[in-house]
């Protein structure tokens, strides 16, 4: 109980992690040593405590076989006594690795089927809320128009109308355009030239970039090729750089980064820029919302990054 040396361990060890018994008991730190390394810091904290408070204990953690596979093992341990005194340890390990596999596929189909639920329903409050301010214009205005007495007043409820008809119609193709993003589950990918691509878009704001004298800093690999779908991948860029263009500061030059980093074994295209910026404390939880919009800009629609959002989601 003092040393966690073990002083026997079973045949069976071997159908386990492929180790034998005698290979396991020859090296006094043989357990340790292949408990996962995630898990090791609480694994041994877990077994002292409950050592030392003499209690039973039933736990799960991982460990590295012989062949360099990591499984999970259910350990059950329980205290040994002689003659009335704590002496022993003794344990039973079961391999639940088939088990954690089928348990973590559930719950990342119940993680799923909630982050879905989600944005359904995020975008049956957005349908409703934006179509209804619509129809709710229109109304009003008809209302307006039938109660007119004189030509000029018609005239201008008239104007009013078909201004708000536009915008009807365009939020009507803005929601289908996301619903097409959202029900499509055939998108095809191709191996794509990401710094083409940066340079292909840039190409299109050329003019802006000229008369503005923007810098752009594309620190992308010149022979790095990404698995994605072309018609998103430039939709994604464009948005992301065109609002840097247009949010650009008034009293500064604007610089674009375009970097390809590594965090945590995540691959990341990071994009930055030096423009007016958007107060995180106060709308970070909106940046992605539809019609979400953090500027004055006459132009600004609250539109492209929800776009954005949901092309990169889609892939």
């Amino acid at each position: 109980m003092k040393t966690f040396a073990f002083t026997f361990v079973s045949k069976k060890v071997e159908q386990i992690l492929g180790f034998t018994s005698e290979e396991w008991l020859s090296n006094p730190n043989f357990w340790r040593d292949h408990i996962y390394p995630e898990d090791r810091e609480f694994v041994l904290k877990y077994c002292s405590e409950k050592t030392n408070e003499l209690s039973n204990h039933d736990f799960e953690y991982r460990m590295i076989c012989k062949n360099g596979a990591i499984i999970w093992l259910r350990d059950m341990v329980t205290i040994v006594y002689e003659n009335g005194l704590a002496k022993n340890l003794h344990g039973i390990m079961i391999d639940i690795t088939n088990s954690k596999k089928i348990e973590d596929d559930l719950n990342n189909s119940f993680n799923l089927v909630s982050k879905q639920n989600e944005r359904l329903l995020n975008f049956s409050y957005i349908i409703s809320h934006n179509l209804r301010s619509h129809t709710s214009n229109i109304s009003s205005i008809v209302a307006l128009l039938k109660a007119s007495e004189t030509e000029q007043e018609k005239e201008q409820m008239m104007q009013l109308l078909v201004s708000v008809s536009d915008l009807l119609n365009e939020t009507i193709l803005h929601l289908n355009e996301v619903i097409n993003i959202r029900t499509n589950v055939t998108l095809t990918t191709e191996s794509l030239n990401l710094k083409d691509y940066v340079e292909n878009v840039m190409k299109v704001f050329s003019k802006q970039i000229i008369s503005k004298e923007i810098k752009i800093n594309n620190i992308v690999p010149n022979d790095l090729l990404i698995d994605y779908n072309p018609a998103y991948l430039e939709s994604i860029l464009y948005n992301m750089i065109s609002n840097a263009i247009r949010y650009s500061h008034p009293e500064r030059k604007t610089i674009i980064d375009l970097k390809w980093i590594t965090k945590k074994d995540k691959k990341i295209l990071q994009i930055s820029d030096n423009g007016i910026g958007i107060d995180l404390v106060k709308n970070g939880n909106k940046i992605f919302g539809m019609y979400k919009t953090f500027s004055n800009y006459p132009d600004s629609k609250g539109v492209g990054l929800f776009i954005t959002k949901n092309q990169i989601e889609a892939m």
